[in-house]
């Protein structure tokens, strides 16, 4: 973790993928497209975030440590910036703030 910052997202809203998009702002003109759960990373969602500034990103539920440590080890192989709160791993490639996400940084 490099830093953490106060998050614009609640993580206690988030209790599966399907509520991911509305966390995160998603513009509702785009149907969220989404990832499957391989055995290297839980399931999720790309979307273009309203907290992001309408970047487009991977956003990843991960209800346990198991999860969140997949979700971030397969965020940090495929995005270039990574945010995660307790039970959400947020990945993007545009913006290094990513808006007002908040929740850890990992890099």
């Amino acid at each position: 973790v490099l830093s953490t910052s106060a998050s614009a997202v609640d993580w206690r809203a988030i209790r599966s993928v399907t509520d991911l998009a509305a966390a995160f702002a998603c513009k509702a003109k785009v149907e969220p497209v989404a990832i499957k759960a391989t055995g290297s990373n839980p399931a999720g969602i790309v979307c273009p975030s309203g907290l992001a500034g309408d970047e487009a990103l991977y956003l990843y539920y991960a209800p346990t440590p198991d999860d969140r440590y997949l979700a971030l080890t397969h965020a940090m192989k495929t995005a270039k910036y990574v945010r995660a709160g307790p039970n959400w791993v947020a990945a993007g490639m545009l913006s290094a703030t990513m808006g007002t996400i908040g929740g850890d940084v990992h890099k």
